[in-house]
């Protein structure tokens, strides 16, 4: 059947002087109009969804005129006010507020937004879910920003998330890794708590945790086989680890994704994109060779502590987790080949 009803991202509001005003919240828009007894009349039908069937049989009911009906149908529609779709004739009215949440009660909100997002890709909601389920990501680092993504990627439904870290959860992590609990202080490994936190949020979620460090002089893979995309979160051993998990995508034929303290990229896939080395090469260029003579002479004495707080990494989270949604569902990320994302900046820099 025909279901006609409000646009799910616009709301109304009717002013004393029987105006309506319309806000419209994916284009950030007003609309003002005039009320009359129609305007009224089709917001009374289609605020909760209608059928085109019931709606005629309503206008008819109401002894209505139906040219002026479907004239102001039209217009509202004409403004992506009034929105109409085909959905099963089991179509539950009364109890279900959008079509997306009558087939998926979980992931309906989310597959409203897969429709309007990647509408060019001309692909069902059911194929759009079914890629994201059988998507497969890595993520080295269980620290503030790994944590994040893992989370995120959770939520979405994800089919596939592994975890590789070594670290003990630490008093001074749950601050702003919040996904780690007090009692797991000096007891269990990150990845085990962050095992326990997506079981409980997702039990359709695959979790495979992976309790040690990446090694950096293994030629063993195994930890990277059967993946997607591997995410390097991972702030040690301080560069060399980027270029270990340069040397692993080459290896696999496997695309990665770097995020560092307040930059996103690149994303390289191997043989079509500039790989990781070439990204160091064009920061050696600027820093006259001293960044790689310094991540391979690091001295053991060396200690960092950034300034910090919960919502620091959050921007930064946001933008690396989209590109990873991007890529889960398209399959690329166009704007990190051979760029980064500056966060200070807020602008893509090529390389």
């Amino acid at each position: 059947m025909e279901l006609f009803m409000v646009n799910p991202v616009v709301s109304f509001a009717r002013t004393k002087n029987s105006e309506f005003i319309f806000f419209n919240a994916h284009k950030f828009k007003y609309y003002k109009f005039k009320g009359n007894e129609y305007i009224n009349f089709i917001l009374d039908e289609m605020s909760h969804g209608c059928s085109l069937a019931d709606f005629n049989k309503s206008v008819e009911k109401n002894k209505l005129s139906v040219v002026e009906v479907e004239k102001y149908l039209s217009f509202l529609i004409g403004h992506d006010l009034i929105q109409h779709e085909e959905v099963p004739n089991s179509y539950n009215l009364e109890k279900i507020k959008l079509p997306e949440l009558q087939d998926d009660s979980r992931y309906g909100y989310q597959l409203l937004y897969l429709k309007q997002r990647f509408s060019s890709l001309g692909i069902s909601e059911e194929d759009l879910m079914k890629r994201i389920k059988n998507f497969r990501l890595c993520v080295v680092g269980a620290g503030a920003i790994g944590s994040f993504i893992t989370a995120m990627a959770a939520a979405v439904g994800i089919g596939t998330i592994r975890m590789i870290d070594g670290d003990v959860v630490e008093a001074s992590n749950i601050t702003r890794q919040i996904f780690y609990k007090e009692s797991d202080v000096n007891r269990a490994k990150k990845v085990d708590s962050m095992n326990s936190f997506v079981s409980s949020l997702n039990s359709q979620v695959k979790f495979d945790p992976v309790d040690h460090y990446v090694d950096v002089k293994n030629k063993d893979l195994s930890d990277f086989k059967d993946m997607d995309l591997v995410v390097q979160a991972a702030d040690q051993p301080a560069g060399v680890i980027d270029e270990y998990i340069d040397f692993v995508g080459k290896s696999l034929k496997l695309p990665s994704l770097y995020v560092h303290n307040s930059t996103v990229g690149p994303f390289v896939v191997p043989g079509e994109t500039k790989n990781y080395l070439e990204f160091e090469e064009s920061i050696d260029q600027e820093t006259d060779g001293l960044y790689t003579e310094f991540i391979h002479n690091v001295d053991s004495r060396s200690r960092t502590a950034y300034p910090t707080i919960v919502h620091g990494i959050l921007p930064l989270a946001s933008v690396l987790f989209d590109k990873v949604f991007e890529f889960a569902v398209t399959g690329d990320i166009p704007t990190l080949r051979n760029q980064i994302w500056l966060e200070k900046e807020r602008k893509y820099k090529s390389f």
